[in-house]
């Protein structure tokens, strides 16, 4: 919120000068990060990636951005591969004909609820209710109400129920 800049890596570049680990127990930062410390957690927050290696190319294979704060939160408690936070991902294919896959992921284990609703919020179909580990998951939907019956085409919405949070997504059926 106050502008501040740390440079977390500052190399001259090359294709053997790749990054690999998380700041800051396995990689120094090249400024201190002391400069965040007392910066007010509210408000909107920029992150800003470069190369300014010139004229080298490459590939930016995968990052990401974890930020703890008073949780008292380690490494223990990550589990490699598993999102940060619980989050619907969507579904494929979107518009389906018979059925489609719902994709989510977990960032703990828990009681999820997976529910489809036609456009007058009615529930047309549970789609899954039950535990699941911590990961990502894809669930099957076909395109049947509660009852066993195929739905007309149509917007239908999905909702996720899980870790506390509560997500919903738009999907369309073509018959």
């Amino acid at each position: 919120p106050k502008g501040t800049s740390v440079t977390l890596h500052n190399r001259s570049g090359s294709s053997a000068d790749d990054i690999v680990g998380w700041y800051p127990s396995v990689l120094t930062p090249d400024e201190s990060l002391d400069a965040l410390l007392g910066e007010d957690i509210s408000g909107s927050w920029s992150l800003n990636i470069s190369d300014n290696a010139g004229a080298d190319t490459g590939t930016l294979n995968q990052w990401c951005l974890r930020l703890t704060y008073g949780s008292g939160a380690t490494d223990a408690d990550f589990v490699a591969g598993a999102p940060i936070a619980t989050e619907l991902t969507g579904n494929r294919p979107n518009p389906f004909g018979a059925s489609t896959e719902i994709s989510f992921g977990l960032a703990r284990e828990g009681e999820v609820n997976l529910s489809v609703f036609d456009v007058s919020g009615r529930r047309v179909a549970k789609v899954f209710s039950g535990q699941m580990p911590i990961g990502w998951h894809r669930v099957a939907w076909d395109g049947r109400d509660g009852a066993g019956r195929p739905v007309a085409s149509g917007i239908y919405f999905y909702r996720l129920d899980a870790d506390g949070n509560t997500f919903t997504r738009k999907m369309l059926r073509l018959k």
